[in-house]
């Protein structure tokens, strides 16, 4: 469970910033021709992590238990049918308790930061049709540029929310 929680602080930013397009800036620039095959889209909003052919790590917020029952439900992995057989949150995480109300996003934003904002998918079948992300097993991080990819909430910043 320690190199998968390591993994987690690898691989998936617990701060973001929604993607503000401008207007005098093409609205391609913001997107991908082509993802890596172990980013996992999911359902509703926001994309995972492939790290082995059971499992898939995702910001737990991307999980809506309040909205729908994710267990034995497919979800489509690069076209190929799979099955969520269990979802495991992290022990510290907590739910409900910002004010999403509108105004100063100070107080939100600082308990979004404070939240252990991580789970785990388990897949009820192996993911035998693409490679789960590679460990880095080296030493020479420090100072090196990382690629983030995500997905979630977009707009223009007059309209909002897309």
């Amino acid at each position: 469970m320690k190199k998968i929680l390591v993994l987690a602080l690898v691989f998936i930013a617990f701060y973001s910033n929604s993607v503000v397009k401008r207007h005098d800036v093409d609205a391609g620039l913001y997107e991908l021709d082509d993802t890596p095959g172990y980013y996992i889209d999911m359902p509703f909003e926001g994309a995972g992590v492939l790290i082995d052919k059971h499992w898939i790590l995702v910001p737990a917020h991307v999980i809506y238990t309040f909205h729908y029952d994710y267990i034995d439900k497919p979800l489509m992995i690069h076209g190929v049918e799979n099955q969520i057989k269990e979802i495991i949150f992290h022990p510290d995480r907590k739910q409900g308790d910002t004010d999403w109300g509108e105004g100063n996003p100070k107080a939100l934003m600082d308990s979004l930061n404070k939240h252990t904002d991580i789970a785990l998918i388990r897949l009820s079948y192996p993911v035998t049709h693409i490679n789960p992300i590679k460990r880095y097993q080296g030493e020479s991080e420090l100072g090196q540029t990382i690629t983030v990819y995500g997905k979630g909430a977009v707009g223009t910043g007059l309209t909002g929310e897309i």
